[in-house]
Formats: structure tokens, C-alpha cells, sequence
């Protein structure tokens, strides 16, 4: 997935990309799910590209979530359910972006953070919205607890991931 969206981004953003690799390699610091070199180009296109996997896997678990507790996905069968979970599976361990990828992204995030801080002040002092509005909004219940089933869901992803790496390290104490 990871290089499936930096490849879409870079292309919607007008960015040529190089050398593309598909295949997972083992490296020093860990296991690296593919790789696509983009050419040189500013901080805002070049963090947008890299940040891209996480934006799409976050939308499409939310997405995926969202319509689980609206009730339009209901699962008839233990396939279905098992599919499901395998996909959110893959797209929580394929949508992180790499260091370097983050490195160049950092002061982007700093300015998106900043000019969000600089919006809502602005509309909190010219009184277009007040605070108690806006804490019951990130305080409203059916918010809170679709948090809490998405928190639920992905502690049991960590908790198969941990496992799966448990038994890797296991193996290869073994066979070393």
C-alpha cells in the first residue's frame, strides 16, 4: 500500500518518480515494505507524498469503522468477518512512512499545526464559536465510543503483531 500511495501522490502532485521497488526487504533497522524515489521537489509536495500512506490507511479504517457503526457493513458470515479483519490488518502494517519520509515532513506538520492553532483562535476570539461548543463537540458520546471500539480493534492488531513477532524471534533462536 505504502507504495501504491506514494506513487498516486506523486503523480497527483506532478512529481516524477524513479526506481520503484514492490518487494519487502529484510535491513538493518527492520523489514522495509518497497521503496519509490521521487525526483527533488519542495517541502510541501515532498511531505505530501510522504505522509500519503498514513493519510489513506487512517481514511479507509475510519471509513471502514464509520460504516460498521452507521450500520451499512454487517457480516453475515465468519469470511466475511476474517476478511475484514485481514484487510485492516494489512493496511495497519503496510501505511507507515519511512524516517526519512517523516524527516521531511516534520516542519510540514509544525506549519499545519500552527496555522490550525492560529484558525481556532482567530474564531474563538472574533466569537464565531465558543469553547464550550467546541469541547462538546470532541466531548460528544457517540464520538467517544467510536474511538474506543476503533482504540479496542487496533490494540488487538498490536497484539497479533506482537505475537507474529514473538514467534519470529522464537524461530530464529532456534534455528541460530
Amino acid at each position: 500500500m505504502q507504495v501504491f500511495t506514494q506513487i498516486l501522490s506523486a503523480g497527483m502532485m506532478g512529481v516524477h518518480v524513479g526506481e520503484i521497488d514492490v518487494l519487502p526487504s529484510i535491513e538493518d533497522d527492520g523489514v522495509r515494505f518497497g521503496m519509490v524515489k521521487v525526483n527533488q521537489t519542495d517541502i510541501f509536495r515532498q511531505s505530501i507524498i510522504g505522509i500519503a500512506p498514513v493519510i489513506l490507511g487512517l481514511g479507509v479504517i475510519f471509513t471502514i469503522f464509520w460504516l460498521f457503526q452507521i450500520g451499512t457493513l454487517a457480516f453475515n458470515a465468519l469470511w466475511q468477518e476474517i476478511l475484514i479483519i485481514y484487510i485492516i490488518f494489512s493496511i495497519t502494517n503496510t501505511m507507515f512512512s519511512s524516517k526519512k519520509d517523516m524527516e521531511e515532513a516534520t516542519g510540514f506538520f509544525v506549519a499545519i499545526f500552527l496555522v490550525l492553532i492560529i484558525c481556532v483562535g482567530a474564531l474563538l476570539f472574533m466569537d464565531y464559536i465558543s469553547f464550550s461548543s467546541l469541547m462538546e463537540m470532541f466531548n460528544s458520546e457517540q464520538l467517544i465510543i467510536f474511538f474506543q471500539k476503533i482504540d479496542l480493534f487496533l490494540l488487538i492488531l498490536i497484539g497479533i503483531d506482537f505475537f507474529i513477532l514473538s514467534l519470529t524471534k522464537l524461530l530464529n533462536l532456534k534455528s541460530a
